[in-house]
């Protein structure tokens, strides 16, 4: 097996803590709204982690692009309601 230089291997290979890591990124990927807690600070104190750790986290590229996966994965199960609410709020205001 080829070894890879540390600086070549994407940063998120190197997370040591997984679970708390795709938290953050679910957390991340909710409308502000529906964030509970509300702020990266108060998820940081829930986790028991530092804030700094979260937002070197969320300054790696493979962050927004897990970020992105995750809202297409969540949209796509749902969009079903999605529509139906779309389609009710505009009989509500008379658009259609």
């Amino acid at each position: 097996m080829k070894r890879v230089p540390p600086k070549q291997v994407p940063e998120y290979t190197r997370v040591k803590k997984y679970a708390e890591y795709w938290d953050f990124v679910a957390w991340s990927a909710l409308p502000d709204p529906l964030k509970k807690p509300a702020t990266q600070r108060e998820l940081a104190k829930e986790k028991s982690m530092h804030e700094s750790q979260l937002s070197r986290w969320r300054a790696m590229p493979e962050f927004k692009r897990d970020m992105v996966e995750r809202v297409a994965h969540t949209m796509t199960e749902r969009i079903g309601n999605v529509m139906y609410a779309l389609l009710g709020l505009i009989d509500i205001i008379g658009i259609g």
